[in-house]
């Protein structure tokens, strides 16, 4: 009888700790829309890489790639020039664990 009331009890602490490691991961986007310039670009079609080209991001998607003097940028953007290091857009992070702030995932 008691092995049976402390299995309850483990399986109760089990999905109690779950339900608190779930709700800690809910975070909305940013509504700041970002550019990356100042880089080359490889987009992964197999065009050879660009230079000049900037992409925008707007809540955590991207949302144009393009020649600068093309693409337009929203409002309230913020815009992190990266020295001429390559841009490689799409990349995700897809080793996440739970337990993670995912709002430092965002960019």
């Amino acid at each position: 009888m008691k092995e049976k009331a402390s299995n309850k009890m483990i399986g109760l602490v089990l999905i109690f700790t779950l339900a608190i490691g779930s709700a800690q991961c809910e975070s909305a986007p940013n509504d700041r829309s970002l550019v990356i310039e100042g880089g080359i670009l490889i987009d992964g079609s197999g065009s050879a890489p660009a230079s000049g080209t900037i992409v925008v991001i707007s809540n955590g998607r991207i949302v144009q790639v393009g020649p600068k003097t093309r693409v337009k940028m929203p409002g309230n953007t913020k815009v992190i020039d990266v020295g001429g290091a390559t841009i490689l857009p799409g990349f995700i992070n897809a080793h996440v664990h739970r337990s993670y702030n995912l709002e430092k995932l965002y960019v």
